[in-house]
């Protein structure tokens, strides 16, 4: 999920994503900078392999900001994010191994990228969460609106595309230096034409689930953390799954933040 906090971050998160067909190999990198107290920057930026048709795409960047605002003595904290996407990313039509790549990274990344893999359109949107963090417990909620806008591409096809994501996480601390979380996600398509009438309906809206530990590091004296996890995710929406394909996804994420 989106951190509610601003603060300085650079991360790195690779997914194995397993399928009946293929595997899909999305790696992703994010980027935050404390610009003034309580606003930061933030860049993502990812790249997606498919094994089964051997394409590779880098898909559409993300730049926005995020802004933190503390609530009852720093317990409660909500953020509020605005960005979009930047419609550069490879895989357009007739680069058929890399069309599939974008198709794949989507279920992958348990669809709540989609606006990374339209590489076809500018995905402007707008974000909320809020976290209650203590000693011993995290939970998190989170929700984002994203209205894709064709740019390029086949006329054909949709010309907008309205995305709904959401979320919730919590996490217990055995101990300071280890928490144990899980996290519902859910995604829908508010307004498309291809998607609904698609070869693969079920995509219209997905549920996923995801389970993992996560460390808490501090490097030596410094301010300084490494927050590594790994997580299992997979569909609830069984016997389709996204796409039919049933994705089960191990993910390894590695977050320092300073």
């Amino acid at each position: 999920m989106r951190p509610v906090t601003a603060g300085n971050l650079v991360g790195i998160d690779v997914s194995l994503a397993f399928a009946r067909s293929t595997t899909t190999i999305p790696i992703s990198w994010r980027f935050h900078k404390e610009i003034i107290p309580g606003l930061a920057a933030v860049l993502r930026w990812s790249i997606v392999h498919d094994v089964t048709v051997r394409g590779t795409s880098f898909v559409n960047p993300i730049l926005g900001a995020l802004y933190s605002i503390p609530l009852d003595r720093k317990r409660w904290t909500l953020g509020l994010f605005g960005g979009t996407t930047l419609p550069i990313g490879t895989g357009r039509a007739g680069d058929t191994s890399t069309v599939a790549a974008n198709l794949a990274g989507r279920p992958a990344r348990a669809a709540m990228d989609n606006a990374m893999f339209d590489v076809d359109f500018i995905a402007p949107m707008l974000g909320a969460g809020i976290a209650y963090v203590t000693d011993r417990i995290t939970a998190q909620m989170e929700l984002t609106l994203g209205e894709h806008v064709r740019v390029r591409g086949a006329a054909d096809g949709d010309k907008a595309r309205t995305n709904l994501t959401a979320a919730g996480h919590f996490a217990f601390f055995p101990i300071r230096e280890l928490s144990i979380g899980a996290e519902v996600r859910y995604q829908a398509w508010l307004v498309n034409g291809s998607v609904e009438i698609g070869n693969e309906p079920a995509a219209v809206d997905n549920w996923t689930i995801g389970v993992g530990p996560r460390g808490n590091f501090r490097l030596g004296q410094r301010d300084v953390w490494v927050r590594p996890a790994i997580s299992f995710s997979m569909s609830l929406d069984a016997p389709n799954g996204f796409a039919g394909e049933q994705y089960k996804i191990v993910q390894v994420d590695v977050p320092i933040v300073f």
